[in-house]
């Protein structure tokens, strides 16, 4: 889709991709969380730590050219099920996660300070 950005002289592309169209994709020995679209390539990531027992969420990253589509939420969703899986904790160094939490209780109970 194009759209004719008054004044600016220039074509400006437009995505219409929603979350249904996000691949996330886990890397554990990167220990990261990628978010791609067909077309678009990679659009955010989600960066973390673990050990034995605990995973640190270190930042959360969209595009800004893609925010507001949920695209974070379908990471921060993979992350902490992926903790859950583990059997691990979460510290949430990466303030989005800790709004997801909030918004989405079932996850609290893996948060630790």
């Amino acid at each position: 889709m194009r759209d004719k950005r008054r004044g600016s002289g220039q074509n400006v592309r437009m995505s219409t991709h929603t979350s249904d169209d996000l691949d996330i994709h886990h890397d554990a020995d990167a220990q990261r969380f990628t978010a791609s679209l067909p077309g678009d390539g990679e659009v955010g990531h989600l960066d973390y730590t673990a050990d034995a027992v605990t995973m640190t969420v270190r930042s959360t990253v969209v595009d800004p050219r893609f925010g507001g589509r949920g695209f974070a939420a379908k990471m921060a969703r993979e992350a902490l099920d992926y903790a859950q899986e583990q059997g691990w904790q979460v510290v949430p160094q990466c303030s989005y996660i800790g709004t997801f939490v909030d918004r989405n209780p079932q996850y609290a109970e893996l948060i630790v300070d």
